[in-house]
């Protein structure tokens, strides 16, 4: 008897143990992702501690909320090599940028919305009006990539998954001691969400960075009426409620300069005179809300030819991010209801006649 008792009493003394050190490890894990607080989901960078910025989609929410600002800068990739402070120089406004590589229109609304609830009153919102994704659905996400709704919604009791994640203890925890100890700094405003200095700009990458699917097409593919309904309800959801909502803040829409290989896709598919269309109709119905400035650099065909400028067939190097804001403030490639027209018709000369065979000769 007395030694089963000790048994039993031993194997309960081993058990409490065990649960006490998981429980313990538990407790200091929870409480030091919550001090340190890699994703700025409770505060910002802690001072004296260096943090890597480097994962928008898990970062942009805490510092949307936390951050001060008064204007933002805000898109895909299109977006994430302009420099704020050139933003603040022109405006007179402090700025933040929240960029999302291959986002569509739904994320970078709801980040918006963000921005509004969290109290922020904005002077202007710079964002890329991507053509590219004219022709998605308003609910359309980025493909493929599983999002972290226990950071961005305002659930208390699933932020669980974010204090106790071993992803998040293996990489991001340990991603920031390793930061200090290398002497790296938190990125400033600039050079957050940059990619450019991770690429090569060259003609032959760019050409090497696509390959047409099948013969060219010869058919010309124009806008049904589901298309333009589809493209209607994306601008209305994803742009145009949040707009209309807030008539005190500037809305700064550009089409960016993608290079003539994009096009050649496009045209490959007989689809250039459809986005063409589709621009037009999204332009139209800017020009519906008073409180939206629309830009196009589709016609800046020095750089949209100009190969060497780009990575891939949409991206360009940063310098071009300057001209493209300078511009934006001159008032150049501004796009109005006495001049749209006379821009329809030019790019459409351009791209529908463009000797796109000519590119990989």
């Amino acid at each position: 008897m007395n030694s089963k008792n000790n048994n039993t009493t031993g194997s309960k003394r081993w058990f409490f143990t065990v649960l006490a050190i998981v429980a313990s490890v538990l407790v200091v894990t929870f409480v030091t992702t919550f001090i340190v607080d890699p994703f700025f989901h409770y505060h910002l960078p802690l001072d004296g501690v260096q943090y890597p910025i480097n994962n928008e989609r898990y970062q942009n929410d805490g510092l949307t909320r936390l951050c001060e600002y008064n204007a933002v800068i805000t898109g895909t990739s299109m977006t994430s090599n302009f420099n704020p402070t050139q933003f603040d120089e022109l405006y007179g406004v402090d700025s933040m940028k929240f960029s999302y590589l291959g986002a569509r229109n739904k994320e970078i609304d709801e980040n918006l919305r963000k921005s509004y609830a969290s109290g922020h009153e904005l002077k202007y919102v710079l964002r890329s009006f991507d053509y590219e994704y004219f022709n998605t659905d308003k609910d359309d996400w980025f493909p493929d990539v599983v999002f972290p709704t226990y950071l961005t919604d305002d659930k208390v009791l699933n932020d669980v998954n974010y204090l106790l994640n071993k992803t998040v203890i293996l990489k991001n925890l340990f991603g920031v001691l390793e930061y200090n100890i290398t002497g790296q700094t938190t990125p400033d405003k600039d050079e957050m969400s940059k990619w450019n200095d991770n690429y090569e700009f060259d003609r032959q990458v760019v050409l090497n960075s696509y390959e047409l699917e099948g013969d060219r097409v010869t058919a010309v593919n124009t806008m049904t009426e589901a298309d333009k309904k589809r493209l209607s309800d994306n601008l209305q959801q994803n742009f145009f409620d949040l707009i209309d909502q807030h008539p005190e803040t500037t809305f700064i829409l550009f089409m960016p300069p993608y290079s003539v290989s994009y096009w050649d896709e496009v045209d490959s598919k007989g689809n250039v005179q459809w986005l063409i269309e589709a621009q037009q109709m999204a332009i139209e119905e800017c020009f519906k809300h008073s409180n939206i400035e629309l830009y196009s650099f589709c016609d800046d065909y020095e750089l949209v030819i100009d190969l060497d400028e780009y990575k891939d067939q949409t991206h360009y190097e940063q310098k071009h991010n300057a001209s493209i804001l300078q511009d934006i403030h001159d008032n150049n490639h501004r796009l109005t209801p006495d001049n749209y027209m006379d821009y329809i018709d030019d790019i459409s000369q351009f791209y529908l006649n463009y000797d796109y065979e000519s590119l990989k000769q």
